[in-house]
């Protein structure tokens, strides 16, 4: 009976329910194809659906090919900015440097 009447509530791990998922994409698109192969075989696809979907997945993967593109060539520009910096900086530090160099040399010559 005392174990019930508690003056302090101790609070217990929450439980969840989450089942991770991994969802590929390559394999999605090989079903897909695979799944329209057989209807087609079968006879259960029109003409007209077959065309749609040919249609529509190379819409798709046009996309997909342009923002690959995209994503690649942005990359690359934002490489080159960089390294044309970095190379700015270094000619700068390099003239810099030369002109108090030959200053100290025409300062060693007088001398």
């Amino acid at each position: 009976m005392l174990e019930r009447i508690r003056f302090i509530k101790v609070n217990r791990n929450k439980k969840f329910d989450y089942a991770p998922r991994y969802y590929d994409e390559r394999k999605e698109k090989l079903q897909a194809m695979a799944d329209r192969y057989n209807n087609e075989n079968k006879g259960e696809v029109t003409d007209d659906e077959a065309y749609r979907n040919k249609v529509k997945t190379r819409m798709q993967n046009s996309f997909s090919i342009q923002d690959e593109y995209k994503n690649k060539s942005r990359a690359s520009n934002v490489r080159l900015l960089i390294i044309l910096g970095i190379l700015i900086l270094i000619c700068y530090y390099i003239f810099g440097t030369l002109d108090t160099f030959s200053s100290d040399i025409i300062n060693i010559d007088q001398k």
